[in-house]
């Protein structure tokens, strides 16, 4: 009995502390939309890597932000919580993940192989 109530104790700590948003297929799409940029910026590092050449990231900035965006696209459901900013929002992500990419596919972890 007492580990009954132990475990139900602690699964209402740990379900009990987690954020709850509302449901929304916009703050979704965006979600999947900068996971995606992201992918495919570090698919552009790969192969400029392979290569030998700088990175081309025309494809991935055109799907991400361009007039028909996957960005744009997803606030257009207009159910946004998080992402409720616009266009200037998917600015933003659109800077960060960049930013985030260039950090996570084309650095050495610790600086130590820099040239």
């Amino acid at each position: 009995m007492v580990r009954k109530l132990a475990i139900v104790g602690g699964l209402a700590i740990v379900l009990g502390s987690a954020p709850v948003h509302a449901v929304s297929k916009c703050d979704s799409g965006v979600s999947k939309a900068i996971g995606k940029f992201v992918s495919c910026l570090c698919g552009a590092y790969s192969k400029s890597q392979k290569k030998g050449t700088p990175p081309d990231f025309g494809k991935c900035n055109d799907k991400f932000n361009g007039p028909t965006g996957s960005c744009q696209k997803a606030q257009s459901k207009g159910d946004c919580v998080i992402f409720n900013g616009g266009a200037p929002q998917c600015a933003v992500k659109f800077a960060d993940g960049t930013s985030d990419a260039a950090d996570l596919c084309n650095s050495s972890p610790s600086g130590a192989f820099l040239e």
